[in-house]
């Protein structure tokens, strides 16, 4: 049941029709407007609107001769406020043409005539995907809409094309899905404008091959350096269509894998000694149960573990983290020495420079290669395969190196996209909403 009822005028009530203008804002086709009927129940609101008739011509005949056929009624969803439901209920004339006897409509001011939604309500949808955050059906419950609306509004209005590849190009991949043909998708990231060049379906060296063919040598040969982590197909790709960059291994990624070396053997013997049948398990003894519970003082950096007692929950006392820590390293002689060796390749990490990095990088592999632990010898075999590059990594801008630190940040974003949607069906929607939710100017295709 309808509760309220009224008929706005501009020559009566002239308050309410300036309020209804501001409110609902109608303020650019203020003169347009005849009459606003507003009706209202409990959850939604209508805005009944008639235009003051404008002087036509038949887009048929070209000639301004005809009469009033009919008034045709048009809903059209208006999602300004979040308060309640607002619709536009257009009374659009339908004219009849005298000389050739053709119906046509007048002018609509409110829809681009392609979707049921105001203007306005399109370019709220449109800001409101900007945040990488929201999804497509946070917009649709948001505005009053569907999501297959949305999708729609958004495939029609976003064109995200590639930007120019910069000085500074970064190459990363990022997870979009398991269990598909291509599960990793790469991305391409300008270093200095922290903003995204483009997102290719796949790594694969194929692909990449097929994607730099269609650019020219110039643009091509404007890039200086190209910054990756240590997936040979990048470097084969860059070497073949950038022979004037030098390529930066990300010294992240340099770090992670002698990472993941340690950690590996952490599990080995934490799994070793769990497997134990052991009663008399004390504080000295259980490592199973302290590489467990303290992993992550094998894994952190020794200058970031801060000197403080922890609490052993099991055994009920508190040790101090440095003494926990030797004592976890004694648990194996290997393991000791992977932590030690990882100790050694970060301080050459953080603190060599382009001019020292080089002597220091050799004796690390000398020392590296000929160790008596296997997975040590092929991580100096990696350090060997991309010295040059690893050197590069200690080239600086504004005092800052070339990594892939800015790029790993905008990955966190890509992946809060795909969390939000529960994964990605359609990668150039896919492709064109990370470039419109991390970049924030790519243009609008505002044509009819």
């Amino acid at each position: 049941m309808l509760l309220y009822y009224w008929t706005i005028i501009k020559t009566k009530g002239a308050f309410i029709y300036n309020d209804i203008i501001k409110t609902y804002e109608f303020v650019h086709i203020r003169n347009k407007i005849k009459t606003i009927n507003v009706t209202t129940d409990k959850r939604d609101l209508f805005l009944h609107i008639k235009l003051n008739p404008e002087k036509e011509c038949c887009p048929f005949c070209n000639i301004a001769n005809y009469v009033i056929n009919e008034y045709v009624k048009s809903k059209i969803t208006h999602s300004i406020t979040i308060t309640r439901k607002t619709y536009i209920i257009f009374y659009r004339r339908r004219y009849k043409c005298k000389t050739c006897n053709k119906t046509f409509y007048e002018n609509d001011p409110f829809t681009d005539h392609k979707f049921r939604l105001s203007k306005l309500t399109i370019m709220n949808i449109l800001d409101y995907l900007k945040d990488f955050n929201h999804s497509f059906t946070g917009a649709a419950r948001y505005f009053n809409t569907s999501v297959n609306t949305v999708i729609n509004l958004f495939d029609h209005y976003v064109k995200a094309e590639r930007n120019k590849l910069p000085k500074v190009l970064c190459i990363d991949e990022v997870h979009i899905k398991s269990n598909i043909k291509y599960p990793y998708a790469c991305v391409l990231f300008d270093f200095h404008n922290s903003k995204i060049v483009d997102v290719l379906k796949t790594r694969r060296k194929e692909y990449l091959i097929r994607y730099f063919e269609r650019f020219s040598i110039s643009e091509l040969d404007n890039v200086e350096y190209v910054v990756m982590d240590l997936w040979a197909p990048y470097k084969d790709v860059v070497r073949r269509f950038m022979p004037k960059a030098k390529i930066v291994a990300d010294a992240f990624h340099v770090v992670t894998n002698i990472n993941r070396i340690l950690d590996k053997k952490r599990i080995q013997v934490m799994n070793y000694y769990l497997k134990l049948e052991n009663e008399n398990l004390n504080y000295s003894n259980d490592f199973g149960y302290l590489l467990k519970k303290f992993s992550w003082m094998i894994r952190h950096n020794k200058k970031n573990i801060k000197g403080r007692y922890l609490w052993i929950y099991k055994y009920k006392f508190s040790v101090y983290s440095f003494d926990l820590l030797e004592h976890l390293l004694s648990s194996n002689k290997e393991l000791k020495e992977i932590y030690d060796l990882k100790h050694i390749y970060q301080d050459f990490n953080s603190y060599s420079n382009i001019e020292t990095a080089e002597e220091r990088l050799l004796d690390l592999i000398d020392r590296f290669r000929n160790h008596n632990i296997v997975e040590i010898r092929e991580y100096g075999k990696t350090l060997n395969h991309w010295n040059k590059e690893i050197i590069n990594s200690f080239t600086k801008y504004d005092g800052v190196r070339y990594s892939n630190g800015r790029l790993e940040s905008t990955n966190r974003n890509i992946k809060t996209i795909i969390r939000n949607a529960f994964g990605v069906t359609n990668f150039e929607r896919f492709r064109a909403r990370v470039m419109y939710s991390i970049n924030k100017n790519v243009s609008l295709n505002l044509r009819k």
